[in-house]
């Protein structure tokens, strides 16, 4: 308030109109502060302050100084601009670890975003970030349990467990990665990550015969399917690894044995997870019929 009384000094030339004015500006000036302080209270005092605004440009009308209003408007709204591009020069110099969240930050920075929607689109950047670290836990925690009984879920309790809060972090993670990608691109996003998962994810998408509870379905099998595909790249590694050691020793040691064992077991992991593929592939070509 003291901006607008300093403009109405030198508007007023009237001491004693000045005077009035000045008594009735802070009558404005503890309402201001009044309803502010509610504000801290986690009272919506939204409303309340665009009343006291309409009733302060009636009362700056009355003594001819509505323009100090506006005036003093433009100033804070270039002040608060100014304040958030000092912050996002502030973030725009944060990286993200994850290369498809930095893809998405720095298209943001250069496209028309104002200082306000980019403060937003970070934070929701960071929150995916928190997600995406949730999802990759409950990965890594699905990957420690064997799977060698079905290709299709597992019945075992712990591992139903474990698998339901898979899905629950990639529908999470997803859910929101979606919203913030199509923020910053305009452009559709893909719950998945493996290609080979993603075509038929747009396949089935693309088939105007399945429902909506079809792809809810074959959305899960195609989760399910790529947790699979990403468990035998990581046994495939394994194997690798044996590999490398029984090479460099050249003879036969424990790691020979247990070479054996991976061999085995990434063969059973290959022939499950191509009759899962074969499963779902004929589903979509079944529905596309």
């Amino acid at each position: 308030m003291s901006y607008i009384y300093e403009k109405a000094m030198q508007k007023i030339d009237d001491r004693k109109r000045l005077g009035k004015f000045e008594t009735e500006l802070e009558k404005f000036d503890k309402l201001y502060m009044d309803t502010k302080a509610k504000d801290g209270d986690g009272h919506d005092v939204r409303k309340d302050f665009i009343q006291l605004d309409d009733k302060l440009r009636s009362l700056l009308e009355k003594y001819e100084l509505a323009s100090v209003l506006d005036a003093f408007k433009m100033k804070r709204k270039l002040r608060n601009e100014q304040e958030m591009a000092n912050s996002n020069l502030v973030l725009s110099a944060e990286k993200f670890a994850d290369p498809k969240l930095q893809k998405l930050w720095d298209g943001a920075l250069i496209a028309k975003f104002g200082p306000e929607e980019l403060t937003a689109l970070h934070g929701d950047l960071k929150e995916a970030e928190r997600k995406i670290a949730e999802y990759h836990d409950a990965l890594q925690d699905f990957n420690k349990v064997p799977h060698e009984n079905s290709i299709h879920f597992d019945r075992d309790e712990i591992i139903d467990q474990k698998n339901q809060r898979l899905k629950d972090a990639h529908k999470k993670m997803s859910t929101h990665l979606e919203e913030v990608h199509q923020r910053v691109t305009n452009e559709k996003y893909s719950p998945f990550e493996d290609t080979k998962v993603k075509k038929l994810w747009n396949t089935a998408q693309a088939n105007a015969n399945l429902t909506a509870h079809d792809l809810e379905i074959l959305q899960q099998e195609l989760l399910h399917f790529e947790q699979q595909i990403k468990k035998l790249n990581f046994h495939k590694e394994e194997l690798k690894a044996i590999r490398e050691i029984t090479e460099h020793t050249g003879k036969a040691t424990v790691q020979n044995l247990e070479h054996g064992e991976l061999e085995a077991k990434h063969e059973r992991m290959s022939r499950k997870l191509k009759k899962l593929e074969t499963y779902i592939e004929g589903k979509v070509r079944h529905s596309e019929l």
